[in-house]
C-alpha cells in the first residue's frame, strides 16, 4: 500500500470518528433503543449473580441443567442484539463496499478475530457451565489458571469488547458514525464493566 494510499485512508476514518461527535444521535431514540438492546444480557447477568436461587428455581425442571438453559437464552439474546445492530445499520444506510479501507476493515477484523479467539479460548478452558455461571447454578467448576486466564483477568469481556469494537469499525462510516456508531464503541466496555463490578462482590 502506498503512502499516499494510507493517508487518504487514514483521513477517512478520522473524517469518520469526527463525524460522530457531533452528538445529533443524542435525540434519536433508535440509538437509545440500540444500547438498551445492548444492555439486555447485563441485567440477566447481574440478576443471575445476586439472585441465583431465583434463575434455578426458574430453569429447574427437566432432564437439562440450568446452565444450559442459561447459556441458550444467552444465545437467543446474543441473536437479537446483532439482528438489532444490522437493522440500525441498514437503517442508517447502505454504503457501497468500495467505502471502506483496507487498513479499516484490516484492523477491524483483527479486533473481532482476536476477541473470538479469547473468547474460545475461555471456553475451551472452562466449558459452557464455567462461562455460563455454573458456579452460582450449583456446580463445582475447578479454578482454573490456564490460558487465557494465566494472562487476562476476565478473558469473556476483553473478548467480547473487542469483538464489538471489530464489528463497529469495519462497516464504519461517516454517515454511521454521526448516528452514534462511534459512541457505541464506548457502550461494551462501559457495560461489561459494570457486570465486572457485580461480579467481584461475593
Amino acid at each position: 500500500m502506498s503512502g499516499t494510499m494510507l493517508d487518504q485512508e487514514l483521513l477517512h476514518l478520522k473524517t469518520a470518528f469526527s463525524a460522530g461527535l457531533t452528538l445529533n444521535f443524542l435525540s434519536d431514540h433508535k440509538f437509545w433503543l440500540i444500547v438498551g438492546v445492548l444492555s439486555v444480557p447485563h441485567w440477566l447477568y447481574a440478576y443471575l449473580w445476586l439472585r441465583p436461587e431465583d434463575i434455578k428455581a426458574a430453569l429447574g425442571g427437566g432432564k437439562s441443567h440450568p446452565v444450559y438453559k442459561f447459556a441458550y437464552i444467552a444465545w437467543v439474546i446474543k441473536i437479537i442484539q446483532l439482528t438489532s445492530l444490522a437493522i440500525w445499520y441498514m437503517a442508517v444506510g447502505v454504503p457501497s463496499v468500495s467505502t471502506f479501507g483496507y487498513v479499516q476493515l484490516a484492523v477491524g477484523f483483527a479486533l473481532f478475530a482476536f476477541g473470538q479467539f479469547l473468547n474460545m479460548s475461555m471456553v475451551k478452558a472452562i466449558g459452557v457451565k464455567g462461562v455460563y455461571y455454573g458456579t452460582r447454578l450449583g456446580l463445582n467448576i475447578p479454578w482454573c489458571t490456564d490460558f487465557p486466564f494465566n494472562v487476562f483477568d476476565h478473558p469473556q469481556y476483553i473478548g467480547s469488547v473487542l469483538s464489538y469494537w471489530g464489528m463497529f469499525l469495519m462497516p464504519m462510516t461517516a454517515t454511521h458514525a454521526q448516528q452514534g456508531l462511534v459512541a457505541l464503541f464506548a457502550v461494551p466496555p462501559l457495560f461489561y464493566s459494570i457486570s465486572g463490578y457485580i461480579e467481584s462482590q461475593p
